[in-house]
């Protein structure tokens, strides 16, 4: 599985070179809408969409669900196993880390793989200043506590179903299984402030082949999905504030993407054979793409030798 998203990481940085060819797995070239405007007009819109986007993220930390999350984390100490997780997750999302849900899903796994003492009822008492449990025999989490810090009852509630896949893990030693599905609902006063949800379907070995996260705070939304057939990879990330997209990346590549193959190749050009990759903040998009990657990448490590000047006018 690394081993894979290592090669979309390559791919997406190698197809800023711009070409433009496009495989069939993402066709973009009929939905982008080309600036008509001068360099200097340009360069302010730029200018304006940075300013635009940090006025939208700036709104995420006012959220209701934001001051849960830390009024939850800061109470729980270190008591439950989920504080990690939801502490890191408030924490990427301030800081707008792409990866945020990515990350997410991995330490949501690893805290569901502690055991079954932390399955359950929790409920804060403010007697003792800690949580009070009461255990169940299904792998859910419901914790109701106080969800600002002047609360003198337990307004939040926050409920984890999660439910573990037959497959293990990669490099996982006890053995943590990767997550079929998991749901994550907080509620202030008894009103939705946060819905995150995953599926996942993976080959035994443990590498994806369909995977689809979706968080929704407030008015932000945010969805990553991946598919794997061996032939073909997609990726898919969007970030939205109502309907307005903030920002979106999509990318997909073609050619022998077996696990066999990838632990057996030197190179990426020896099982990616084509990609394309979309990248979008605001109302500025970027598209570029290798209708034949060997051949670029053959030709990129043919001139890797030359002095530094020329193998730079080679690269250009």
């Amino acid at each position: 599985m690394k081993r894979v998203l290592f090669l979309i990481a390559i791919a997406i940085t190698l197809l800023f070179g711009m070409n433009s060819c496009v495989t069939n797995t993402l066709d973009l070239d009929k939905t982008l809408k080309f600036s008509t405007l001068t360099v200097e007009q340009q360069k302010q819109s730029i200018e304006q969409n940075g300013i635009d986007f940090m006025t939208k993220m700036e709104g995420v930390k006012d959220t209701k669900a934001m001051a849960a999350l830390k009024e939850f984390s800061s109470n729980s100490g270190s008591s439950v196993s989920f504080v990690k997780p939801l502490k890191t997750l408030r924490s990427n999302l301030l800081r707008q880390n792409v990866k945020t849900l990515d990350v997410f899903s991995q330490q949501m796994r690893v805290a569901a793989s502690v055991g079954d003492s932390i399955w359950g009822e929790w409920t804060w008492n403010f007697a003792k200043n800690d949580f009070d449990f009461k255990a169940v025999k299904t792998k859910t989490a419901l914790f109701r506590f106080p969800a600002d810090s002047i609360s003198t009852t337990n307004n939040g509630e926050l409920k984890i179903i999660y439910v573990e896949s037959k497959v293990v893990a990669p490099d996982t030693d006890p053995a943590q299984y990767m997550p079929e599905s998991a749901s994550l609902v907080l509620k202030v006063n008894n009103v939705e402030a946060l819905n995150a949800q995953f599926s996942g379907a993976y080959k035994t070995d443990g590498t994806p082949t369909s995977v689809k996260q979706t968080l929704v705070i407030d008015k932000y939304s945010w969805s990553a999905e991946l598919t794997n057939t061996t032939t073909d990879v997609s990726a898919k990330y969007s970030f939205k504030y109502n309907t307005q997209t903030l920002i979106k990346l999509e990318l997909a590549g073609e050619g022998s993407l077996t696990e066999t193959e990838i632990q057996a190749s030197a190179k990426p050009q020896e099982v990616l054979t084509s990609g394309v990759m979309y990248f979008q903040i605001m109302n500025i998009a970027f598209l570029g793409g290798f209708k034949d990657f060997k051949a670029f990448a053959d030709e990129m490590d043919a001139i890797a030798n030359t002095n530094n000047r020329a193998y730079a006018d080679k690269q250009v």
